[in-house]
């Protein structure tokens, strides 16, 4: 379901009929995924008092500056009659909550990755948005409810992170607008960059040092792989949150048009995250491996050792035809 008009006539009816409502996020939240559930929840509050925003991982040092993370509640095993997904593209992608997915009457997903496994009942997945921020933003206003400063100010880190300030190409017309109109509330702006771009640690910059090092450039530098170990993070004083832009310092060499970067999860575990810049489908990659993404965006979770799963992606990308690009 796509027609914002239709979702948001059933949403509006189903919300307000609902016994209770639980909200929630993927595992590993990111800004996206901390900012649509807030900003969700706050608008669902408008509609029916028994709403509940569920916290089912730890939420990223980075993120703790967005205001309302105290409107989190630790799920337990609790059932909901509406449960909503935001953000995540498949069932196990939500963790523990899962259980009160498989026990409401009614489930509504929403999200923007094309690899959407559309596991709800009702699922408004929309593909060429920036991020489910946008998309939330696209229903509260279809739906008339009021943007507080505080929702704007989660509903926009969810699209200023997922769009990397915009860069990306997922950034449209329709994202710059929501940012607008979000800004119009009052928020401010340049706290919320200040809190994301300009608070790195010392760790963070000791595994850019890294990073650099190590980095592995194959078809005449046009791609790059990186692998960053957990005894790596051990010696830099940095921890998993550290992690999050050191593709975007790969992809973004001039020769580069897909990079990869291998994140040691576990023995034999591997979290593998892929970025393109144009020409490369990395979503299609991903899904061969079990995950899934976007078009210039995606990961996939390993289990195996890692020259294994080094010499299957370079396979892998051995398919691409390098000459093209």
């Amino acid at each position: 379901m796509n027609d914002i008009r239709e979702f948001a006539a059933n949403f509006k009816n189903i919300i307000k009929n609902a016994e209770n409502i639980g909200i929630v996020g993927h595992m590993s939240p990111d800004g996206d995924a901390i900012g649509s559930a807030l900003g969700l929840y706050d608008a669902v509050l408008q509609l029916n008092n028994n709403s509940y925003v569920l916290k089912i991982d730890e939420i990223p040092e980075y993120l703790n500056f967005l205001p309302g993370l105290d409107k989190f509640t630790e799920y337990s095993g609790e059932k909901y009659d509406v449960l909503i997904t935001v953000d995540a593209s498949s069932s196990d992608r939500i963790g523990d909550a899962v259980y009160a997915l498989e026990n409401c009457r009614q489930s509504i997903v929403i999200d923007h990755h094309i690899s959407n496994e559309k596991f709800g009942d009702i699922n408004h997945v929309v593909a060429d948005a920036s991020s489910t921020s946008e998309v939330v933003f696209d229903l509260i206003e279809e739906l008339g409810l009021s943007i507080s400063e505080d929702m704007a100010s989660c509903i926009f880190v969810g699209i200023l992170t997922d769009t990397n300030r915009f860069l990306y190409s997922n950034s449209s017309s329709n994202t710059l607008r929501a940012a607008a109109k979000l800004m119009d509330t009052g928020f401010d702006k340049d706290y919320i960059l200040y809190n994301l771009y300009q608070t790195n640690t010392m760790g963070s910059f000791r595994l850019t040092q890294k990073v650099i090092e190590n980095t592995e450039f194959c078809y005449d530098d046009k791609a790059a792989i990186a692998v960053i170990d957990n005894d790596m993070l051990n010696i830099c004083g940095a921890d998993k949150y550290d992690i999050e832009d050191k593709i975007n310092l790969i992809r973004d060499i001039r020769s580069v048009e897909l990079a990869c970067l291998i994140k040691e999860v576990d023995d034999d575990i591997y979290k593998v995250s892929l970025r393109s810049k144009r020409f490369v489908d990395v979503s299609k990659i991903c899904t061969e491996y079990g995950g899934g993404g976007h078009i210039h965006a995606g990961g996939f979770s390993f289990r195996g050792n890692l020259s294994e799963l080094k010499t299957s992606l370079i396979k892998r990308f051995d398919e691409i035809d390098w000459s093209k690009i």
